[in-house]
């Protein structure tokens, strides 16, 4: 599918949505966006709707792994508005992994971009406004740079049994944390990571359940759940990495935790 119209304005209604089993090919310019929005929202395409649109007034566009040839969609200067989850990549059979670039997902009833099982990229994107995450990342490794997720109303990036690649993200002005772990996320890869002005400080800790490193990233790790080491399972902590609970939580261990600190660098 290859979408070339000058602001084109794709108008949807209530809970329908765009399904890609194939390849969606939306390459729109910095002067020329591609907009997929809802019927209600005549700040673009004129009036064809009563001009108060709300998050959620469709359900958004899903890359359902059905095929191989998921891997070519891509998405360049696309704004994406008023859906339930703005951009859903779901693995079937096959990863959805489109490459997704210079493009703005606001406004979302849930998840602004939800990945599962799948591997998209990201770069350059405004993540911004949507009711609950930002980004919702389920055993998904996608790459994810020199973008920013901010003044969403819950979590800015929620990583759940995944291993992203995070090169140059800001996470800012977010209503609760810039980033949250939970599950298996051992091989989580930060660059140049940016939390800032998010109304819960440092990196929230739902979970464990795969051995683990947390090195100093310059912000605390928030333990908010109780959190069990199990047999077979090491936390290492390494030096200058600061720790803290809310609530009555605490850490059971059962497998290892390594904490080596120094006089210099105290854990």
């Amino acid at each position: 599918m290859k979408i070339f119209k000058k602001f084109l304005k794709a108008n949807v209604k209530s809970q329908y949505y765009l399904k890609v089993k194939g390849a969606l090919i939306a390459n729109g310019t910095s002067n020329e966006t591609i907009y997929f929005t809802s019927v209600d929202d005549n700040t673009v395409g004129g009036v064809t709707g009563t001009g108060s649109p709300t998050a959620g007034n469709w359900s958004g566009i899903i890359f359902s792994g059905d095929a191989s040839d998921l891997s070519t969609s891509i998405m360049k200067y696309c704004d994406v508005r008023y859906g339930a989850t703005n951009i859903y990549c779901l693995k079937v059979i096959y990863s959805a992994n489109p490459v997704i670039q210079n493009c703005k997902v606001t406004t979302s009833l849930n998840y602004g971009i939800r990945i599962s099982e799948s591997s998209p990229q990201i770069d350059t994107c405004l993540i911004s406004a949507n009711t609950t995450y930002g980004i919702y990342i389920s055993s998904g490794i996608p790459l994810i740079t020199n973008s920013l997720i901010t003044n969403n109303n819950n979590i800015g990036i929620y990583i759940d049994n995944s291993s992203p690649i995070l090169k140059k993200v800001t996470s800012a002005n977010n209503a609760s944390y810039g980033i949250s772990l939970a599950g298996s996320s051992s091989s989580v890869n930060f660059t140049d990571l940016v939390l800032s002005n998010n109304v819960n400080k440092g990196i929230a800790v739902f979970s464990i359940t795969s051995s683990d490193t947390w090195t100093n990233l310059g912000v605390p790790y928030i333990i908010v759940a109780n959190i069990t080491i199990d047999n077979g399972i090491t936390l290492k902590i390494m030096r200058g990495v600061v720790v803290k609970f809310t609530d009555k939580f605490y850490i059971k261990v059962l497998g290892r935790l390594i904490a080596e600190g120094t006089p210099a660098d105290t854990i």
